[in-house]
């Protein structure tokens, strides 16, 4: 009897170990899905950040063909009031 009760307690410490295992590896399982969940939403946030600043930036070089532009119509113009009158 004593022996049947010892087996028993020593299958249950090996089941226990097991299920605190298994536990253990679902948590970490979580813990994962959880990272990953905070790691797509952090690339989602930078790949939208990203696309404003690539609008931003096209709409400066816009800006600033623009402004050259106006710049030789400037020089141009300053050009032609400087020359004598023929």
């Amino acid at each position: 009897m004593h022996r049947q009760l010892y087996k028993e307690h020593l299958n249950l410490q090996k089941s226990f170990c097991a299920l605190y295992r298994h536990m253990s590896e679902g948590s970490n399982a979580h813990n994962w899905i959880q990272e990953k969940a905070r790691l797509e939403a952090t690339v989602k946030h930078f790949k939208t950040k990203a696309l404003q600043l690539q609008r931003k930036l096209e709409d400066t070089n816009e800006r600033c063909e623009l402004l050259e532009f106006c710049l030789l119509e400037l020089e141009n113009q300053t050009k032609a009031s400087l020359k004598p009158s023929l």
